[in-house]
């Protein structure tokens, strides 16, 4: 099976490595870097754009938001699918990202399908053209 590659980008080190970890258990993703600067993510995909198939990102965090990081993804790596996953979901911010071209958007507190629904949206990101790799950076 061809796994779907991932950057986690939280502030929080312990959950990025949580869901990191939540990921790299599943069938279908390969955790390429987890990373807590969200600048870390566009060094990245200066270098490998072509490596990256998803993003799955926090939306609060200190020196920028997930919708801003979107933006600036979307003009380094137009074609990488950004999911965020953020315990202040509510309507306006989902369509404010709907807007901004988020693929998707999951509350943290989902639980366990809210978790699923994430993961198959990661896993769909990799499409027919993923390959994986057991690489992971730390940031």
């Amino acid at each position: 099976m061809q796994s779907s590659r991932v950057i986690v980008v939280d502030d929080e080190p312990g959950y990025a490595e949580l869901i990191a970890d939540r990921f790299d258990r599943a069938e279908g993703v390969s955790v390429l870097a987890t990373v807590t600067d969200p600048d870390e993510v566009l060094d990245y995909l200066e270098d490998e754009a072509s490596d990256v198939d998803c993003i799955v990102s926090d939306y609060d965090m200190p020196e920028t938001d997930g919708l801003e990081l979107n933006a600036e993804v979307q003009e380094v790596a137009p074609g990488v699918e950004f999911v965020l996953y953020t315990a202040y979901l509510d309507e306006e911010l989902a369509a404010e990202a709907e807007q901004g071209g988020v693929t998707e958007c999951f509350r943290k507190d989902g639980g366990r399908p809210q978790f699923q629904r994430l993961l198959d949206t990661v896993r769909a990101a990799g499409g027919a053209g993923g390959r994986g790799t057991e690489e992971r950076g730390a940031g």
